[in-house]
């Protein structure tokens, strides 16, 4: 089983709105459920530009939140860089508590899961995330044997799989075919029983750079500067390579929402101690490298997260297999 996931949550460029509005429904069209993780600030705007058509669209598919302000400050891991566990959960509570509000009034449904920006993450996110009755985190920071599907404080914790090669490489019909075969084989050599493959992202397949480059680095710009937009007639054709390489996939695999994925009776084991040694070590390192996300701080710290996650790693589970 595979699901394809994409990330919406470009607030600011209107033509995202548009870029998201047709990949919806070229996944429908190539008849799966997509899963789409959507920011609370994205809700909110699509809600007040009155894009019911987009909504409509995405409702179609699976739906996680993105966050709520992805790339804003203070990110996820800026939120929790001083944060101990209470005051650390009752901060995520009030940020992504927001975001969920937002996203419940635009879709009138939960999110089935929580996708981090620019996987960005902290284990009281996680515990947030039980609390608000959020069931599963897509892009987990846990490094776990076999990339395989996970369980932390309650809450399912799906690993990042394979990536489609690139919303540039969608300009071009050979690259996006090496990608999606690329995708395919990496997939094949996962030995779970499901896998993401990483689609992309609306707004970057629109514009010819992330619509966050003038957060990078910490900055908050006092203007938002509108993004180069991608030409029509390239635009146009990512849109059908991503079309085929949807189709190609499907010839492939069960494609299914994430939400499919939670609904499964999973059997779960604990980690022997030489795999908790491991999945400490390099879940560590993972974040340290999560703290280089272009848009956090240049001097961010994640000792504290660091810290929090592997205070509670004898938590985590692994599955073996779902009935």
């Amino acid at each position: 089983m595979v699901s394809l996931l994409f990330d919406v949550e470009d607030p600011f460029n209107l033509e995202s709105d548009d870029a998201t509005l047709q990949i919806a429904q070229i996944a429908s069209e190539c008849g799966v459920r997509a899963t789409f993780c959507v920011s609370g600030h994205k809700c909110r705007v699509l809600q007040e530009r009155g894009r019911r058509d987009v909504i409509d669209a995405l409702k179609n598919h699976a739906l996680g939140l993105h966050s709520d302000t992805h790339s804003l400050h203070p990110t996820t891991m800026e939120l929790l860089e001083h944060k101990g566990w209470v005051d650390g959960v009752e901060a995520a509570l009030e940020s992504e508590g927001r975001g969920m509000r937002s996203f419940e009034l635009v879709f009138g449904r939960k999110p089935c899961c929580w996708g981090g920006a620019g996987n960005t993450w902290g284990p009281q996110i996680t515990e947030a995330c039980r609390i608000l009755g959020i069931p599963a985190i897509l892009y987990s920071q846990f490094e776990v044997p076999g990339f395989a599907v996970h369980r932390f404080l309650g809450v399912l914790s799906l690993p990042s799989g394979a990536f489609l090669g690139g919303e540039d490489a969608m300009e071009s019909e050979e690259a996006a075919r090496d990608g999606v075969e690329q995708a395919i084989a990496k997939v094949r050599a996962n030995p779970t029983a499901w896998a993401e493959v990483f689609c992309g992202h609306p707004s970057r397949y629109r514009l010819v750079e992330f619509w966050d480059r003038p957060y990078f680095g910490g900055e908050t710009p006092k203007t938002y500067p509108h993004g180069p937009v991608r030409d029509e007639t390239k635009f146009q054709d990512c849109m059908e390579n991503l079309r085929k390489s949807i189709l190609r996939l499907k010839e492939e695999f069960q494609i299914v929402g994430v939400d499919e994925i939670v609904d499964l009776d999973w059997q779960w084991r604990e980690p022997n101690q030489a795999e908790k040694d491991q999945i400490a070590t390099r879940t560590a390192e993972r974040l340290k490298n999560a703290a280089l996300w272009p848009p956090n701080h240049p001097s961010l710290d994640v000792s504290r997260i660091v810290a929090e996650t592997l205070a509670r790693i004898n938590i985590l589970r692994l599955a073996e297999s779902f009935a």
